[in-house]
C-alpha cells in the first residue's frame, strides 16, 4: 500500500482555482490559503502519474481513511481521478461525513487545468 504523504499538499495561492467554483474557492481558502488534493484513484493509476504531493486515498477507502489527512470539517479538500466518477462518490461520501468545503475538480487532466499545473 502506499503510505500518504505525511506533508500533505498544502497547495499555496490556487489561482485559476479561486475563481468561484464552490465552497473551497471561498473564504476557507482565502482564510489560509491551503488545499488538502486527493487523488481517489487506484495505487496502479497513481503509479502511472498524479499531481505532485498529492494523497492517494482510493474512492472506496476515503470515508476511512480521510482522518488520515485532516479531521477538520471546514477544511478545503479537492478530489480529482481518472474520468471524474469517482470524484462524485468521494466528495458525496466526505459531505455525508460533515466536510463543507469538498471541491470535486474531476479528472487529472482537468484538475491540472485548474490548479494551473502544465500537462
Amino acid at each position: 500500500m502506499v503510505l500518504l504523504s505525511i506533508g500533505l499538499l498544502l497547495w499555496p495561492g490556487l489561482p485559476s482555482f479561486a475563481s468561484g467554483l464552490t465552497n473551497v474557492a471561498s473564504s476557507a481558502v482565502m482564510a489560509n490559503k491551503r488545499v488538502y488534493v486527493i487523488d481517489v484513484r487506484t495505487e496502479g493509476e497513481w503509479a502511472k502519474g498524479h499531481i505532485q504531493d498529492a494523497i492517494l486515498i482510493p474512492y472506496d477507502q476515503i470515508k476511512e481513511r480521510i482522518v488520515e489527512v485532516t479531521t477538520n470539517k471546514s477544511a478545503s479538500i479537492a478530489l480529482y481521478c481518472r474520468s471524474g466518477r469517482r470524484t462524485k462518490i468521494a466528495r458525496e461520501s466526505l459531505l455525508k461525513l460533515g466536510y463543507q468545503n469538498v471541491e470535486d475538480l474531476g479528472s487529472l487532466k482537468e484538475a491540472k487545468q485548474k490548479l494551473g499545473i502544465s500537462p
